[in-house]
């Protein structure tokens, strides 16, 4: 199966746990079933996601 990667997306601190902010990313899916996984660039891990949309 191809695997596409798309680079970094920048996620902005809002300064406190209940700020929240959006952030868009558009990228190319193929038809039927896809996997999107999210991974930690840093030690620092991954922000806090609350929901995904497709």
């Amino acid at each position: 199966m191809p695997r596409s990667t798309h680079g970094p997306v920048p996620f902005e601190p809002t300064g406190t746990w209940t700020a929240w902010t959006a952030e868009t990313l558009t990228a190319s899916l193929n038809a039927g079933s896809n996997t999107v996984r999210l991974e930690p660039t840093t030690a620092a891990g991954l922000p806090d996601i609350e929901h995904l949309t497709l």
